[in-house]
């Protein structure tokens, strides 16, 4: 088994196996955390190329089975680390194994100047104050989150947010919007990184967006410290990549800021 760490937000590896009529393989592993060595569950697992995905289980295992055979990238991603890229070449039937391990972000302070009180969360929250002082869009602010800590997520913010719904997808409960008077699915965005925004082009839309929806349940209320939802026109412009089939950042985009 081969151990994957990150190195400058991207890592390289490279195994083969004896070519065998260009018959699928499997690639699966572990995503473990760095300093404690524990594993991370619930990381988004994407092959961005074959437009599949994968979530870790709760001992950090994934598995893709039946993948064809050549080179291509494997993206993770997990809430508070750092995102892990991986070059992966796959010959004929090869099965390959990886142990993946994920940093945290890591914080430079500078010698002078140093404002000890604040936290990584309330430099997230400069963004969001921000634009809460334009009064564009419709905002959430942490004390709420507080009050609904035992609540899903999904039902707090569609009691408190006028325009958005949910709708499960394959299992995972995803936020909708209406628009022209019909559903579509606006781009999720968690501590600045789009985790949904419609699916590629070029590829059926309906079983993509099944594999690469965002489950809005998978972030616990209790973890939220800001929510604020845009309308295509009142989007910010650094979150404005447009979307596919109507989804993504033309259907709107909720905005997640995270402890």
């Amino acid at each position: 088994m081969v151990r994957v760490e990150r190195v400058a937000l991207s890592a390289i590896l490279l195994l083969g196996a004896v070519r065998a009529h260009a018959q699928p393989g499997a690639v699966f592993g572990r995503i473990l955390e760095a300093n404690t060595e524990r594993p991370v569950a619930n990381a988004r697992v994407v092959i961005p190329s074959r437009a599949v995905e994968a979530r870790s289980d709760s001992v950090g295992r994934f598995r893709f089975s039946n993948v064809e055979p050549g080179s291509f990238t494997l993206l993770i991603k997990a809430i508070g680390l750092d995102s892990l890229v991986a070059t992966v070449t796959l010959m004929a039937k090869d099965q390959i194994e990886a142990e993946f391990v994920m940093s945290r972000p890591s914080t430079k302070l500078t010698a002078v100047n140093v404002d000890a009180t604040r936290t990584i969360a309330s430099w997230r929250l400069d963004e969001f104050e921000g634009r809460r002082k334009t009064g564009f869009g419709r905002f959430v602010t942490e004390a709420y989150f507080e009050e609904t800590s035992s609540r899903d997520l999904e039902s707090v913010l569609i009691s408190r947010v006028a325009g958005i719904r949910t709708r499960r997808v394959a299992g995972k409960m995803a936020l909708t919007a209406s628009r022209e008077g019909k559903v579509c699915y606006p781009q999720v965005v968690v501590n600045g990184l789009s985790v949904w925004n419609g699916v590629p082009a070029g590829v059926d839309s309906k079983s993509m967006r099944e594999v690469l929806i965002f489950d809005i349940n998978s972030i616990p209320t209790a973890e939220v410290i800001g929510f604020e939802y845009h309308n295509p026109s009142t989007t910010p412009f650094r979150y404005n990549a447009t979307g596919t089939g109507g989804d993504g950042s033309s259907c709107g985009t909720a905005i997640i800021w995270t402890k």
